[in-house]
């Protein structure tokens, strides 16, 4: 016997889909931001962007209702999957731009003002202090 998956099913697997890519883009925001992991955010943002594609590109739900001759409401799932997509190329770049100015920042830290030399005046006030604390 041929089954059918039921239309409530299919709207429930799709939008777990589309959170799962939203969560993995931001994820990747997290951990790029916090915690600087670069592979696992490339492979995490890179996932999220296939399946982002993936649902841009195979998954499309559209519902819409009239009444009277005019349009109530349009909804097209496929905005859901651009928005994800355009978020996960975003926590991607996001990554590479935080990867490529760790080393530039690192390079460029100021150096520490030069230490400045003792005056002759302050130099033979702690000699004499310390001279004095020898002779007791």
């Amino acid at each position: 016997m041929h089954t059918i998956m039921s239309v409530d099913f299919f709207i429930a697997v799709v939008l777990t889909h589309w959170l799962l890519t939203v969560a993995a883009g931001a994820l990747v925001f997290i951990w790029s931001f916090f915690r600087r992991r670069f592979w696992p955010c490339i492979v995490l943002s890179v996932l999220a962007f296939l399946s982002s594609y993936y649902g841009v590109t195979r998954i499309r739900i559209t519902s819409s209702q009239t009444v009277n001759g005019h349009l109530r409401y349009y909804i097209d799932s496929r905005w859901f999957f651009i928005a994800s997509l355009v978020f996960s190329l975003l926590a991607l770049a996001y990554t590479l731009w935080k990867r490529w100015r760790a080393p530039q920042v690192a390079n460029h830290s100021p150096e520490p003002p030069p230490i400045a030399a003792a005056s002759p005046q302050s130099r033979s006030t702690s000699q004499v202090g310390l001279g004095s604390l020898h002779d007791r």
